[in-house]
């Protein structure tokens, strides 16, 4: 089993992995702000969510963190990845940012 780590360097980048692998996504979100990333698309026959998380740096209102997504690939095949950075209370297609990654699975 492999281990794939993305940032947002990675951002429309195109992964191969193998059944069995992870995928580790850590993003830079500040909570405080209202904005949180969530995911957009995922294809769950693919790829199975195994966390989703928002790890505060250093305590204290206002600090800012990072949101660690992990999946594992579960089947072979093609399908492309999002999440997007956005305020709940926002309309439904607003954004503020978008990381998304194609995955091709073998």
């Amino acid at each position: 089993m492999g281990e794939v780590f993305l940032t947002a360097v990675d951002n429309t980048r195109e992964i191969e992995l193998v059944e069995g692998d992870r995928v580790t996504i850590r993003l830079d979100e500040n909570l405080s702000t209202g904005y949180a990333w969530e995911t957009d698309s995922l294809d769950e026959a693919l790829l199975e969510l195994i966390s989703n998380e928002h790890r505060q740096d250093s305590p204290g209102i206002g600090r800012g963190g990072t949101r660690e997504v992990i999946l594992q690939a579960v089947r072979r095949g093609q399908g492309q990845l999002r999440l997007r950075l956005r305020r709940s209370w926002d309309p439904p297609n607003a954004e503020a940012d978008r990381f998304e990654v194609r995955v091709s699975i073998g």
